[in-house]
């Protein structure tokens, strides 16, 4: 009774918050029209998909829709904001951001899905197990990553990420779809294997996965995180538009739905590096992704599709510096990462 009520007060709070929200819900009645991108009625709901593009905000929105030159996806969904800044601090990560989106409860920096009293905090992640449904985490960062992680364990510190991987197993997520190998130990994934699950390592054994072939998946395509989208390229690493179409694919085979958190990791990672190409870059990552999930939607008729910021990294503006041009052809023009193009530099020194 207890986690019912809790399901249902935190299923309120994540779909009417956020920094930045959005909200796509294809009526299940035959009068709604297929492209009802913000309708709200009280009919239930099979699947939820959650999709987080880390460190976006309204700044960050309004830089990506000149850099595209016309609307985003994003835009045509926005509904409202929320606070998420932590327990104890002002200025949120995305540990105690992630926290509170999974589970309704502030906590403080660096806590994964832990009161800062020390209690486990029940996730809608664990919330959708309970029901039967199946469920799912996709990221460009380390799978063992702050936002995943809040989703399907519970540790004191971020840090911890060998303590978060095989939580992450032993919690039964259905699939595992990021960076981060080096924190699952052979034994863990072998382990794993024994429990069901398919490893693959590369896009395009991804790509191979069938449908009917496995309910259980662990994609591990890098040792850290993964490539940014800008330097993809160089590597043999699946997009998060890939991953989130595999994701869904795997997922449908539980007849009682699913839940399915997606993450754009690495726009946080551009505005940390305060690079405004690398930004727009996964931000465009991130709307392909988004827009295999309300396809997925439009088809199925009944599935949620939740956008949600978790706070603003970089203090990204347009213009600046006395200057009121944006300069966007400069970052359309961009063809690597900042980072890519330093490391360059260093192997030819």
């Amino acid at each position: 009774m207890v986690k019912q009520a809790f399901t249902k007060k935190l299923l309120l709070l994540t779909i009417v918050s956020s920094l930045i929200i959005g909200i796509f819900l294809v009526d299940t009645l035959p009068s709604s029209p297929a492209n009802a991108k913000t309708d709200y009625h009280n009919g239930k709901v099979k699947n939820v998909i959650f999709m987080i593009p880390d460190g976006f905000s309204s700044s960050y929105a309004t830089n990506y829709r000149w850099y595209k030159g016309e609307e985003s996806v994003m835009d045509s969904m926005l509904v409202g904001m929320m606070k998420t800044h932590s327990a104890n601090s002002e200025v949120t990560d995305s540990a105690a951001a992630g926290t509170a989106m999974a589970t309704g409860e502030k906590t403080n920096n660096g806590m994964i899905s832990i009161s800062p009293d020390g209690k486990e905090l029940y996730t809608i992640l664990e919330a959708a197990e309970d029901k039967g449904k199946a469920t799912g985490l996709v990221a460009t960062s380390t799978i063992t990553h702050a936002t995943p992680a809040v989703f399907a364990s519970h540790v004191a510190s971020r840090s911890n990420e060998e303590e978060i991987a095989p939580q992450l197993i032993e919690n039964d997520v259905d699939v595992l779809l990021g960076g981060g190998k080096k924190f699952f130990s052979e034994s863990l994934l072998e382990k794993a294997q024994k429990d069901g699950y398919k490893l693959v390592e590369n896009r395009d054994k991804l790509a191979n996965v069938q449908k009917t072939e496995t309910d259980k998946l662990i994609g591990l395509f890098a040792d850290n995180g993964m490539a940014p989208e800008l330097d993809r390229d160089e590597t043999d690493e699946p997009s998060l538009a890939e991953m989130t179409r595999k994701a869904i694919e795997v997922l449908q085979n539980n007849k009682n739905g699913f839940f399915l958190m997606v993450e754009g990791s690495q726009i946080d990672w551009a505005g940390h590096a305060h690079d405004p190409a690398w930004a727009m870059k996964d931000v465009e990552a991130f709307e392909k992704a988004l827009q295999e999930a309300i396809h997925f939607a439009e088809m199925d008729q009944n599935t949620l599709v939740i956008v949600a910021g978790d706070h603003d990294t970089g203090g990204m503006s347009v213009g600046g510096y006395g200057k009121s041009s944006a300069n966007i052809d400069i970052l359309r023009n961009v063809t690597a990462t900042g980072d890519f193009m330093a490391s360059e530099l260093m192997l030819k020194c």
